[in-house]
């Protein structure tokens, strides 16, 4: 090993398909034109000495301060090579592969044989020469593609830009036979229907169990009468007309990453979160975007891909969903305005775009979030009218193209009219089997405190108290002890509960009455939800459907709470009826802010 001499071996990290960025660690040394580092101590051993006088002119060099020498350890000196002239005996492991293979490695796999066009894999060839030369064979034979080999790293091969999208195809090297060759393809096709398991959500939003019937199911609640909403529709279908037409057809701005994540994950219907958090791993890497606890990132990116109703997240099983691709009204000042959620495709957004002009008092717009703190967030996709007889032309576009536009039916105020109360989670937490463990936990107890809105650590009173339960980084138990007995509890649902027994007597024209100590405020026609108080599920997907936009974080001081406090502040939320659902759900009323 190269360990013997106090040598240490490195290889380019997208030889083994990870970026060109990183280098790993190897015991094998490849003679197929690859370039390597050889990390060596400043004194050479005699060994390495003799070895590196074998090498042709240009393929040994030492690499000076400031060329990839940042961080070189102290007493060693740092060499960059290629095409060694043999494999010395202090390498035991550095010989020559004997058999010829070709190895897929980095891009994006729909399933083993199956790649997302736009992040096609890199050809590696194993055991072969600096004078390879790969191709790709299309199924029907008649035409050969070949691969491009990369300059630097000689036994690595790339796809052409121009290589058909569509279509199966089988590679080889041009010495070698065809037969045995598994067949590939790409895609960044559509998957045509829902995940056949696809799931149904109680009130609280979780899994249905068998036999149970589903209060949501994507975006549609189950037996809610619509009639009720007729008083807030004007939000979302004002009758205010612009005076003047705008160009019909917004342009489209370039695909980012997060548009690119979206289109990969809806070539199939559903997918592990194993398998979405290494897909948003790939897609950071190859953009060249590090995030900061990642792990953490990732599972943020989950809660808010299934608020923007793109998908279903069940983090009980660790599955997603991808929903069905729909139009969804979202508030507007005039007109009317709808958001593309569910699956999308870069095809259908051209067929989209190609079909505006014959729509003329429509637009179509991609609008970005805050893409310096969230650069994996899709573009939002909006089309939107500046008039009231828009909203024909909408719904005439949405039956050509095979999606729905419910527009009598907003899917908001059905999740809210769906989800459970404050009433509804007491009594599910008191009907539920006690968890006595927790009585063994008190040195990892963190009680949930109505001054911070946190969890902290410190002593409870077990009569009433909702506890978080930090057993390890990973591992976190939440329990609401009742009159000393500990029942397993929801984590937002739970706060919610606590937050709603928070109340004080105000005095109304001399009168005394009690309320709830408001922790939600409004923000003009905005809604602010203080940051450790996630909303439950359905809340949380409807406020952000309200505009189709994540909520921002903002600072902000009210009456009750005079030391600043950061909220989530979800956009044109603030309606008279979301007003009443969360005061009738989560016992919460607003209150105004003070910046």
């Amino acid at each position: 090993m190269p360990a013997k001499l106090g040598c240490r071996l490195f290889i380019r990290g997208d030889y083994e398909g990870l970026g060109k960025g990183n280098w790993l660690e190897t015991q094998r040394l490849l003679f197929d034109g690859t370039r390597m580092y050889l990390l060596a101590p400043a004194a050479l051993p005699e060994q390495l000495t003799a070895w590196s006088q074998g090498f042709a002119d240009g393929d040994w060099q030492e690499l000076n301060a400031g060329d990839d020498t940042e961080n070189l350890p102290t007493g060693f000196r740092l060499f960059r090579f290629r095409n060694p002239p043999s494999a010395p005996a202090w390498l035991p492991n550095a010989n020559q592969p004997v058999q010829k293979n070709l190895l897929l490695t980095s891009g994006l796999t729909i399933n083993p044989t199956t790649y997302f066009r736009p992040f096609p894999p890199t050809v590696r060839v194993e055991g072969g020469t600096t004078d390879e030369q790969v191709e790709a064979v299309l199924d029907d034979g008649r035409q050969r593609i070949p691969l491009f080999q990369d300059p630097e790293a000689p036994s690595l091969f790339h796809f052409p830009d121009d290589f058909p999208d569509e279509g199966a195809f089988r590679l080889h090297r041009k010495d070698e036979s065809l037969e045995g060759k598994a067949l590939l393809r790409f895609t960044s096709q559509l998957s045509g229907e829902l995940a056949e398991n696809f799931p149904g959500w109680n009130q609280f939003g979780k899994r249905i169990e068998p036999g149970q019937l589903a209060a949501v199911s994507g975006l549609e609640s189950q037996g809610t009468d619509f009639n009720f909403q007729h008083a807030n529709r004007h939000f979302f279908f004002p009758g205010n007309d612009l005076g003047q037409r705008h160009p019909p057809h917004v342009a489209q701005s370039e695909t980012t990453p997060g548009d690119d994540l979206l289109h990969f994950l809806s070539t199939k219907p559903e997918w592990s979160v194993e398998a979405f958090t290494e897909a948003f791993g790939r897609v950071s890497e190859i953009a060249g975007i590090n995030f900061e606890r990642m792990t953490r990132r990732k599972r943020y990116a989950l809660l808010d891909w299934d608020a923007l109703g793109y998908l279903e997240y069940e983090p009980e099983r660790k599955r997603i969903y991808l929903n069905q691709t729909q139009l969804v009204p979202v508030r507007t000042v005039r007109g009317c305005r709808a958001m593309l959620v569910g699956r999308r495709s870069p095809e259908l957004l051209l067929k989209i775009s190609e079909l505006m002009p014959n729509y003329s008092l429509l637009q179509l717009s991609i609008e970005r979030g805050d893409e310096a703190n969230d650069p994996l967030v899709p573009g939002s996709v909006f089309i939107q009218s500046d008039f009231s007889a828009g909203k024909a032309q909408l719904e005439a576009l949405a039956g050509q193209l095979a999606i729905p536009f419910r527009a009598s039916e907003l899917p908001q105020f059905g999740l809210l009219d769906a989800s459970a109360t404050v009433s509804d989670y007491w009594q599910t937490v008191r009907s539920s089997t006690p968890c006595e463990n927790a009585a063994y936990w008190p040195e990892f107890a963190h009680p949930f405190h109505k001054d911070s809105l946190k969890f902290n650590p410190g002593s409870f009173d077990s009569t009433s108290a909702l506890i978080e339960y930090k057993l390890q980084t990973w591992q976190r138990e939440v329990r609401h002890w009742l009159d000393g007995v500990p029942y397993p509890a929801d984590r937002n649902w739970g706060r919610y509960a606590v937050a709603a027994s928070f109340r004080k007597l105000v005095k109304v024209h001399s009168l005394e009455r009690e309320e709830f100590l408001p922790v939600i405020i409004e923000n003009g026609p905005n809604l602010a939800i203080p940051l450790f108080m996630p909303l439950p599920r359905f809340f949380a997907r409807a406020l952000t459907l309200m505009s189709g936009k994540l909520p921002r974080l903002a600072g902000f001081r009210t009456p009750e709470w005079p030391q600043v406090k950061f909220y989530r502040v979800y956009q044109g939320a603030a309606t008279p009826m979301i007003t009443n659902f969360l005061r009738n759900k989560l016992g919460q009323t607003s209150s105004l802010a003070v910046k």
